[in-house]
């Protein structure tokens, strides 16, 4: 199966979402400098984690598979994530909850008890186990044509993704932000085959396929993959943290009809 997230709450969607929406005060929000490459916000942090401890742990453990196709998915789940800081921070937090048990039984029996920092590290060694872990470009934000910069990254090397991320392969990754202001929609339509491309890569072809791929993406793109691929108008809006889902095999047989389309 294949997961499409948007990420949590970042801090430039906390500070814009204070004013009514298509609003000026409300763009100028995203346009300010300090959001450049927004982290989450409080709220988003706690988003993720409940979008992983529900959603997305309920959509990873449904039902066990026929044999033959359990057979045909033996490899690992496989992540696929936006380079920039909030989407990063939805999927490390949100797997981390989906793929570890609930942890409040600790307080009731003593000899289970951790610290925080024991179960966070325990939480991020669990998802790290169950999960191919991939970032791309492909699927980053669309500014549609304004000027947001937190929709924009610095160098991956100044920003130490490598160590503050190390389950995440950046090797599909340019170092400098290849995504320019005023990207064009043909542009987005190139990246949106980027994540065809690699889903078919993981899930047509490979021997070992994953059973379930999550994308923690954006809203923007999510919304064109939608127009575009899927053909759903009516459920291309995502909310922070929603989840949508579909067989691979139906996504990429939508994929091969778009892109005969163009």
């Amino acid at each position: 199966m294949l997961h499409f997230v948007r990420h949590a709450e970042a801090v430039s969607n906390a500070a814009a979402h204070k004013h009514p929406k298509g609003s000026a005060e409300r763009n100028a929000e995203y346009q300010k400098q300090e959001y450049f490459n927004a982290a989450l916000s409080e709220k988003g942090e706690q988003q993720a984690a409940e979008m992983g401890r529900n959603r997305l742990r309920e959509l990873l453990s449904e039902g066990p598979l026929p044999a033959e196709v359990t057979s045909a998915h033996s490899g690992k789940n496989l992540c696929i994530v936006s380079t920039l800081k909030r989407t990063l921070e939805t999927a490390r937090i949100g797997l981390a909850h989906a793929t570890t048990r609930d942890m409040t039984e600790a307080v009731l029996v003593p000899e289970l008890a951790a610290t925080e920092e024991t179960q966070a590290s325990s939480e991020e060694a669990s998802s790290e186990e169950a999960f191919a872990w991939v970032a791309t470009d492909a699927v980053r934000e669309w500014a549609e044509g304004e000027h947001h910069p937190c929709d924009y990254r610095g160098s991956l090397r100044d920003d130490g993704v490598a160590a503050l991320y190390p389950q995440i392969d950046f090797s599909r990754c340019a170092d400098a932000d290849p995504i320019q202001a005023n990207e064009p929609l043909g542009s987005v339509h190139a990246r949106i085959r980027e994540l065809i491309q690699l889903v078919d890569e993981f899930c047509g072809s490979s021997l070992a396929k994953p059973r379930h791929v999550v994308v923690v993406t954006h809203s923007a793109f999510l919304s064109e993959l939608w127009s575009a691929v899927i053909r759903d108008e009516a459920e291309k809006q995502f909310a922070n943290c929603q989840v949508r889902s579909l067989p691979v095999a139906e996504f990429l047989q939508k994929a091969e009809k778009a892109l005969l389309q163009e």
